[in-house]
């Protein structure tokens, strides 16, 4: 009896110290958790009109409990890999090039222009289209207009009343036209032109049927403008389908003059219709 009660009395003094220190005794049960959001947001435009936003959202969780330092539980609890999601929201618009449309260009064929005077030049060595009366044509690079060939008349101290000419026959006209007859002519400085004061020279131009001769103008030399050619022009309506073109040099009625005029690249072209009145 006395030993379990000695045996009583000494738990019940333990026990409150027990109790002390079980309460005394820190806690170390600990519970940590970490909880992290991570949000980022990217917008980026592309070159041109594209857009695209990047949103990225990382959430990642642990729990750490600890209990007793003697009796220690462990229990953490924690993802096996990071939960990432990525959205993408992308918005294209796509451009289309320009669309390139190919110039169509339609050329039109320049009318064919028909020539109706035959060696107009006089460049062919063997004249067969002009009648040459007291004119002739001359060889000579630095006289001539273009290439080497001209018809030349000359007068020395004579007097010109339209016996030195020169004519072609042309045909194929047509009388509801209208043609241009065209000329270059000159005066040369050798020999050095003499004439009176109040005389004049010319080349007469006319158009004739074996009928019929009708004068169409007069190109009048200028005794002033030397070695210079000048063009000269006569717009006419043919006679007929057929005719002849006529150059005569004249001057001054009964007057002597002395002088070297030159002829060339004459030419007879349609330009239109007849011009009426």
């Amino acid at each position: 009896m006395r030993w379990l009660s000695f045996v009583s009395v000494l738990g019940a003094a333990l026990l409150p110290a027990a109790s002390a220190r079980a309460l005394c005794r820190p806690d170390r049960s600990t519970t940590t958790a970490a909880s992290s959001s991570i949000q980022t947001a990217t917008t980026f435009e592309t070159l041109g009109t594209d857009a695209a936003t990047t949103a990225t959202s990382i959430e990642t969780s642990a729990t750490l409990e600890i209990t007793d330092a003697s009796d220690t539980t462990i229990a953490e609890t924690q993802p096996a890999a990071a939960t990432t999601d990525i959205t993408t929201v992308g918005t294209s618009s796509a451009t289309e090039a320009p669309s390139t449309t190919e110039a169509s260009t339609t050329v039109s064929e320049a009318p064919v222009i028909t020539e109706f005077i035959m060696n107009g030049n006089f460049e062919d060595i063997v004249n067969t289209d002009w009648a040459l009366n007291a004119a002739t044509i001359q060889e000579h690079s630095t006289k001539a207009r273009l290439g080497r060939r001209y018809v030349e008349f000359a007068l020395n101290n004579e007097v010109a009343d339209g016996s030195k000419r020169i004519s072609q026959a042309v045909s194929g006209l047509n009388t509801e036209r209208t043609y241009r007859l065209s000329a270059y002519a000159i005066l040369f400085s050798d020999p050095v032109p003499v004439r009176g004061a109040s005389d004049i020279c010319v080349i007469e131009v006319a158009q004739a049927t074996p009928s019929f001769e009708m004068r169409l103008a007069q190109w009048v030399f200028n005794f002033n403008n030397l070695e210079q050619y000048t063009e000269y022009k006569i717009d006419f309506s043919p006679l007929s389908t057929g005719v002849s073109v006529v150059f005569k040099l004249k001057c001054t009625i009964g007057s002597r003059v002395t002088l070297a005029a030159g002829l060339d690249d004459i030419s007879l072209v349609d330009i239109g219709p007849k011009i009426v009145g």
